[in-house]
């Protein structure tokens, strides 16, 4: 063996170990935080009696309310609740500040969460898990997704933290209550929580509720020609086909989806129908149309700007293409015709799982290439079976009714003794 090989081997195994010490260190100092400094925390400023005006919503995921919590905040703020919310935690990078950083984040959000009435989250959030709420307090998770259909977190067998981890550092684990869409919705929620399902309640899902405003549903789809760049002088009178992937990877390594061939679907389509792509929230790598297509399917294929919600690109649509995504789920409110494209379906399958069977879950049909979904799209525009998709929002969404918000703060923080609508 040379004397390189031998030195970029040596190199290379003390990198390894560098980043071992580094896992080591950060692993030691989270079960320090979970075990010790959050309970710590919590337990000075609990001694005071419960605040019942103050509300807390917080975002592991999101500086920024998200679109579960937003609408619960704004109706309690206009009902003369004291609402703070606490986003996810970002230090300023500067090695000697980060420590405190993280200690004045942490104490500022136990000041609050220590006399609250209600927390509100939409993820998991690790220093609510480490300390079960006091008497008069409540944990409501409006989860961020639907749940049902692809297996998540103590479901799948291929979750991000190891048993070990999730044995010493329990998540979903202080819960009073779940609002989810449905009674469909609970066995996979029970199962994904780890929890009793007595806490599930099918309150529907706050962010749904934009579904059923007319106004706002009417007017989604100017807006979401406003908002993508060129969009407006060239879409003369098409129909919008928004193709919405789910997140592939983990949170730590992303994965792009594979693209489409725009050249066949312009050819195929393009008199008729633009493309509008809607990446994840949470990708921040973007699509790039390469240079060599730019000329030939520029005026066809756009981005959806990140800053564009989510509920005007799905209530701007006329159709929609997506794979494994909840947003199925939104969409289907709607009742318009969805097509799923699921080119890694086999892979998917494998490595993630579904509570269901994917085929005959969807309420669209299933295609695997750019030809096949084509001719689905030309297909859904005379022959799309509205009846298999009207039984799933029956069945999955029953319990978004355009009033998911006022079921939450009902029976949440009335006790469920107030008008129910």
């Amino acid at each position: 063996m040379g004397s390189d090989t031998l030195k970029e081997r040596r190199h290379l195994e003390k990198e390894i170990e560098r980043e071992q010490r580094r896992l080591q260190k950060q692993t030691e100092h989270e079960n320090y935080l979970y075990a010790h400094f959050w309970p710590a925390l919590y337990k000075r400023y609990s001694i005071l009696p419960v605040i019942d005006n103050l509300v807390v919503f917080a975002s592991s995921s999101s500086s920024v309310l998200t679109p579960n919590l937003r609408p619960v905040f704004n109706s309690l703020k206009n009902k003369g609740y004291d609402c703070v919310f606490i986003g996810k935690y970002e230090s300023t990078g500067r090695r000697f500040g980060r420590k405190t950083d993280e200690f004045k984040y942490y104490r500022r959000f136990f000041r609050y969460y220590g006399r609250c009435k209600c927390i509100f989250l939409d993820d998991t959030f690790l220093p609510v898990c480490s300390q079960k709420p006091r008497e008069g307090q409540q944990v409501v998770q409006l989860w961020h997704t639907f749940g049902i259909l692809k297996k998540w977190d103590y479901a799948t067998h291929e979750r991000e933290l190891s048993s070990d981890i999730l044995d010493s550092r329990p998540v979903h684990n202080t819960y009073t209550s779940v609002a989810v869409a449905s009674d469909a919705a609970k066995p996979s929620f029970a199962s994904a929580f780890n929890c009793d399902a007595k806490i599930l309640h099918a309150w529907g899902v706050p962010k749904t509720d934009v579904y059923f405003n007319r106004s706002f549903t009417d007017g989604a789809r100017d807006e979401l020609i406003k908002s993508v760049p060129n969009l407006l002088s060239r879409i003369n009178g098409r129909k919008i086909l928004l193709y919405a992937p789910t997140y592939r990877g983990s949170k730590k390594a992303p994965m792009l989806f594979r693209t489409l061939d725009y050249m066949l679907l312009k050819r195929l389509l393009g008199n008729d129908y633009t493309l509008l792509i809607k990446h994840h929230p949470n990708i921040t790598e973007r699509m790039s149309i390469p240079e060599h297509l730019k000329s030939i399917v520029g005026d066809f294929v756009f981005e959806v700007p990140a800053f564009t919600p989510t509920e005007t690109a799905l209530c701007g649509a006329d159709m929609l293409i997506t794979d494994y995504s909840s947003v199925m789920f939104e969409y289907s409110l709607l009742e318009r015709p969805l097509i799923f494209y699921a080119y890694d379906l086999h892979h998917y399958k494998k490595e993630r799982g579904f509570f269901v069977k994917y085929e005959s879950f969807v309420p669209g049909p299933v295609v695997s290439d750019s030809l096949m979904l084509a001719e689905a799209v030309r297909s859904s525009e005379n022959d799309f079976d509205y009846e298999k998709l009207r039984n799933f929002k029956r069945k999955y969404m029953n319990g978004c009714d355009g009033h998911a918000t006022g079921r939450v703060i009902n029976f949440t923080l009335n006790d469920g003794k107030g008008r129910q609508k």
